[in-house]
């Protein structure tokens, strides 16, 4: 454009040279911070296609197993009263509905969603220990179950008696048979022991592993003593919980605890045979017993493993869901403890 151009332009309100110029910038007053909350940006969530999402490393996120926390405990009133039912309607069909309800129990409530979680995922496997364990830790996890239960008898036979000195009616203790020992080992030893430790050891305890370090060993044996619902068997299982949780971080494999268990509950049926009560002192001195030979072996399977650790990582956020989950679970333990120990007091009949 000529000069002669530019000067024949209209001027009215602007010079020439504004028609090149960026258009002015108008400020507004600010706002409060509150005005301005709704608009805030979030960034996107992640989409993950559906064929990565078999492969992903670790376990699900915490809310899982809290939900599959409370499925067990609500899971362990639903079966014993159905099964307590059917017994009075079909006697002649179900003559043991006890037996019954624990396979149940124990291979679709307690063992099939921790399986499922393993075979879909190696990482969750992994997380979960379920490895071959050292060699020698198998057997000294047997002969410390044993031991263990030594020291249990003794234990629960102390709180026996303070229970009964506060005036609570127990019941009489286990008395097996010859004859019983056979299938008992089976569908009171064996399978607990198995279905148990994959759920507490193996599943809640790698769970709860990235959320309070080694505090998952005393979170995992309080759940595991609440879920028993039994305040005659309280402080037994809760010490022994302690024990397979520690067994089992240390030891790097689930099937060490799982042997453990197996040699508890197998001691604990073995011993109810030749257990007739008696005086406290002969009760203290095997509980003692027990306990000493109990962290010998203890000793031996860290001396043998020399610890392993887990390499999946975990998600450590916990949500509302998870949360609720959790304290449902922990409040139908309550509820059913103390249902028990209303029992034994006489308030329940």
């Amino acid at each position: 454009m000529s000069d002669q151009e530019k000067r024949d332009l209209p001027v009215a309100g602007f010079t020439p040279i504004d028609i090149f110029a960026p258009p002015p910038v108008r400020l507004r007053p600010a706002r409060p911070f509150s005005a301005h909350r709704r608009y805030r940006l979030k960034p996107a969530p992640v989409q993950i296609p559906a064929a990565e999402r078999k492969t992903m490393p670790g376990l699900p996120p915490a809310e899982e197993p809290d939900a599959l926390f409370f499925f067990a405990a609500a899971g362990l009133w639903i079966v014993t009263w159905l099964f307590a039912l059917l017994g009075r309607l079909i006697p002649q069909a179900l003559e043991h509905p006890g037996r019954a309800s624990s396979f149940i129990y124990y291979i679709l409530i307690l063992l099939l969603p921790v399986a499922r979680r393993a075979m879909r995922s190696g990482a969750a496997a992994e997380k979960m220990r379920l490895r071959r364990p050292a060699r020698g830790t198998g057997v000294f996890g047997l002969g410390m179950g044993l031991a263990s239960a030594a020291a249990g008898m003794g234990l629960m036979s102390l709180w026996r008696y303070a229970l009964t000195a506060m005036g609570a009616e127990l019941p009489a203790g286990l008395q097996v048979g010859p004859e019983a020992i056979p299938g008992l080992m089976i569908t009171s030893a064996l399978l607990p022991a198995v279905c148990e430790e994959w759920f507490f050891r193996g599943y809640l305890l790698s769970a709860w592993e990235d959320r309070r370090g080694w505090g998952c060993v005393p979170v995992t044996a309080v759940l595991f003593a609440l879920i028993h619902s039994s305040v005659q068997g309280l402080p037994a299982q809760l010490a022994m919980g302690l024990v397979l949780g520690a067994v089992c971080v240390r030891s790097g494999s689930v099937f060490v605890p799982v042997l453990a268990h197996f040699g508890y509950n197998a001691g604990m049926l073995l011993f109810s045979g030749l257990w007739s009560g008696g005086w406290w002192a002969r009760d203290a001195a095997l509980l003692f017993f027990g306990a000493a030979v109990a962290l010998v072996f203890y000793g031996l399977i860290c001396r043998l493993s020399g610890g392993h650790e887990a390499n999946s990582p975990l998600g450590r956020s916990v949500g509302w869901e998870g949360a609720a989950a959790l304290y449902a679970g922990v409040a139908t333990c309550v509820v059913a403890l103390a249902a028990d120990a209303l029992r034994i007091f006489g308030v329940l009949g």
